[in-house]
């Protein structure tokens, strides 16, 4: 099956993901939501302390990631990047759900299988210090259904034989198609349980 645009989908993914962050959680603002031990008054939140109400609040709530996600959103949503990094990821978006539907449709695919990541998961003691850069990475077979909004889940089959540790495929299928990813889904783990392989 060809599908073109999805190789670009992990770059979309986190320009529109971290934009979405950004619009979603402006609202923690410590007047309206936001941690209450940093909330503000209604009077500071008129004055010139807002600004540093805000940013405490924000400091204290979200964590490295949530922080690095909003920065870079922002700066995709801002009035001179807007057109550079969201609308064109916007338009990539809707080039891989069309890479999907032709897929569903002219290509005659009732489900994808991929695999879930490019490797096994990692140890718990590795992911501190894995760098942001590397973890986003491993979202690249998983992101372009996220992007084109069609169902699809992943299903174990098999252990690395180097590492021991689990491997999976990922299932893809037309939207309002779930009961066949499920029934897909669940013969293969059936399968798979018994010890055969299913690639």
């Amino acid at each position: 099956t060809r599908m073109p645009h999805t190789a670009r989908a992990l770059a979309c993914y986190y320009v529109l993901a971290p934009a979405e962050a950004s619009s979603n959680l402006a609202r923690y603002d410590a007047a309206r939501y936001g941690d209450v031990t940093h909330a503000v008054s209604r009077e500071a939140y008129l004055s010139q302390e807002y600004q540093s109400a805000v940013t405490s609040a924000r400091s204290a709530g979200f964590g490295d990631e949530v922080r690095r996600r909003v920065l870079v959103g922002t700066f995709a949503l801002s009035s001179q990047r807007a057109a550079e990094y969201f609308i064109r990821a916007q338009k990539v978006r809707r080039l891989v759900a069309q890479d999907f539907t032709d897929a569903f449709t002219t290509q005659g695919v009732d489900v994808l299988l991929t695999p879930s990541a490019i490797g096994t998961a990692p140890k718990i003691a590795d992911v501190a210090a894995t760098l942001p850069e590397r973890a986003y990475a491993t979202d690249v077979m998983t992101t372009p259904a996220s992007l084109a909004g069609v169902p699809a889940m992943s299903v174990p089959i098999r252990r690395s034989r180097t590492s021991g540790l689990p491997l999976g495929v990922q299932l893809i299928a037309p939207r309002f198609r779930e009961s066949t990813l499920l029934r897909v889904g669940y013969a293969i783990e059936q399968r798979a349980a018994r010890g055969y392989s299913t690639t």
